[in-house]
């Protein structure tokens, strides 16, 4: 898995063309859940096997126009962003990792033998 921190909004067509799928994270460095569950999900992808995805960090001040391009209003904010269509298909705003990993099993980011060892499996809230 490709691994990515936007820097500006210059770089977002590059890096969003690298993989099929992109797990984006928006987050920024004054939010305090966002700097809680940033490690966790370092953690939670560390062992992903899978070159058709790749994970996206984004500062929403660093990258306002992408961030607003993709109607993000609370953080932190996880999208999954299809590059067929080129749109983002899923999101959710969360700081528990369960719910994030959640949706990156739901996506097929994660294999599903990693959810079956989940005892606390609970289906995602989507918008």
């Amino acid at each position: 898995m490709k691994m990515f921190y936007l820097e500006s909004d210059k770089e977002v067509q590059n890096v969003l063309s690298q993989s099929a799928y992109a797990l984006i994270q928006f987050s920024a460095t004054w939010c305090g859940p966002c700097r809680d569950v940033s490690p966790k999900v370092k953690t939670l992808l560390g062992n992903v096997n899978n070159n058709n995805w790749s994970y996206i960090y984004c500062d929403v001040d660093k990258v306002p126009e992408f961030t607003k391009q993709s109607n993000v209003r609370k953080i932190p904010c996880f999208c999954i962003y299809d590059r067929n269509s080129g749109s983002i298909t899923n999101k959710v705003v969360s700081s528990d990792i369960q719910t994030i990993q959640n949706l990156c099993v739901d996506v097929g980011m994660i294999e599903m033998q990693q959810k079956e060892q989940n005892k606390t499996y609970l289906p995602p809230t989507y918008y």
